[in-house]
């Protein structure tokens, strides 16, 4: 029967494929939401799949309309979000607008009145390995939203600027990502400025900024940078401070094993309510699923909707994952100042061989999981995470070999640790 049952799925999914891409060479739209046009029902002459089409949402279309003529003026995508923001112009879920939203905006032809499908060619797998050269593009049924020579102008500068690499090297940067904007809490990223210097020459100045305003202007949120040299410096000065001084760390690992009691009933009551929040959306998608069964959705607009719950499940599922590791924690012995001292003392060693900036990097990132400053732009705090990752990363030259592919928690009589360490 399970053999049975499998080749009937795929043979339905095969005759739905077929079907939609039967839909896209007559010019009919597949896709979900697309900004500057609603889906409209139409009679579907006794047919069982539902008929619809695009037309035109002019206050979307305007939107629309607006970051077309501003990149073909010559604005950068940065120059683009952040004017449309500003004007109040809303995505489709009434949210601002990313660069890499406008950059989609600005190469999908179904705004000259297009309609283009089959660019990924199989969706199980990775996307970026997926490009299909070749995409059905077809005349559309539906009116276009900008006229071809507005097109064709956009699609030469997006050729243009597309030959031209802006270096950055990331790499040199390794708090990018685990510092986080002290307004937002979006991860900071690498902005340059540049200024004059008294001989006339010019120095560039590099900072770490906020990732919502790099991306999406300061109709979000402002840059809140901080100087690079200055951050990196501290963190680091910071993190050898404690490795170098057996005092200071005793102090954090006893203070940490004296407050894990009171924190166990917090973590219960956060734990219970994510686990409410998952059975919620679970049983939010099973009633998407049977209105599809039903006839009432049609099979895009499922689409649409469970991959927007499932998003949601998964941050749940996250976050009921921290949330039971640190029960786990609160439940479990005192942490060892042993373990902590060790773990430190050979992320020093390990720091110190690191012959690339970006092996540097990746160590960092693997011990510190987040960096927080605070509103006049100086380092608040610094979270450093020991778990079993961590721990069997820094500990693996010093395993015995006997014991295979056991973990140095494992060896010290312990199931698992996720320690977090705020200095």
């Amino acid at each position: 029967m399970g053999a049975i049952g499998e080749f009937e799925r795929e043979t339905i999914a095969e005759n739905v494929k077929m079907g939609l891409l039967a839909r896209a060479r007559e010019g009919r739209w597949n896709g979900g939401v697309v900004l500057g046009y609603d889906l409209v029902e139409l009679p579907n002459e006794g047919k069982k799949r539902k008929n619809t089409r695009l037309e035109i949402n002019e206050r979307e279309a305007n939107t629309v309309r607006r970051i077309f003529e501003l990149y073909s003026q010559g604005h950068g995508y940065k120059a683009v979000v952040n004017r449309i923001n500003k004007e109040g112009h809303k995505t489709k879920r009434n949210g601002e607008f990313a660069v890499s939203t406008v950059k989609e905006i600005l190469q999908n032809p179904v705004y000259i009145g297009k309609i283009r499908y089959n660019v990924r060619q199989d969706w199980s797998k990775k996307r970026r390995n997926n490009i299909n050269a070749n995409p059905i593009l077809s005349d559309g049924i539906h009116e276009p939203i900008v006229d071809v020579e507005t097109w064709n102008k956009v699609q030469v500068i997006l050729k243009e600027r597309s030959k031209k690499h802006n270096k950055v090297y990331d790499c040199e940067f390794p708090l990018t990502g685990i510092l986080k904007c002290p307004v937002c809490g979006a991860g900071m990223t690498i902005s340059r400025s540049t200024s004059k210097r008294k001989d006339g020459t010019r120095r560039v100045n590099e900072y770490y900024s906020c990732g919502n305003w790099k991306n999406k202007g300061t109709a979000v949120c402002n840059s809140n940078s901080i100087r690079v040299e200055v951050a990196d410096e501290y963190v680091l000065n910071k993190i050898m401070e404690i490795i170098n001084n057996e005092s200071i760390l005793k102090k954090v690992v006893d203070n940490i094993n004296q407050n894990k009691s009171t924190k166990l009933k917090p973590i219960l009551e956060q734990l219970e309510q994510v686990n409410k929040e998952i059975e919620k959306l679970t049983s939010k998608k099973s009633k998407n699923i049977e209105l599809y069964e039903d006839g009432i959705l049609d099979k895009s607009e499922l689409s649409i909707r469970v991959k927007v719950i499932n998003d949601e499940i998964e941050k749940l599922k996250y976050r009921e994952q921290e949330l039971k590791q640190d029960l786990q924690l609160a439940e479990g012995d005192p942490i060892p100042f042993e373990l902590v001292n060790e773990v430190m003392q050979r992320f020093k060693e390990v720091l110190l061989e690191m012959s690339t900036s970006q092996q540097r990097k990746q160590l960092i990132h693997l011990l510190v999981s987040k960096i927080t400053i605070n509103k006049e732009r100086e380092i608040d705090s610094i979270e450093i995470q020991i778990n079993d990752d961590v721990i069997t990363y820094l500990m693996k030259d010093r395993l015995p070999k006997e014991q295979g592919n056991l973990s140095f928690l494992h060896l010290l009589g312990m199931n698992c640790v996720n320690l977090k360490i705020v200095i």
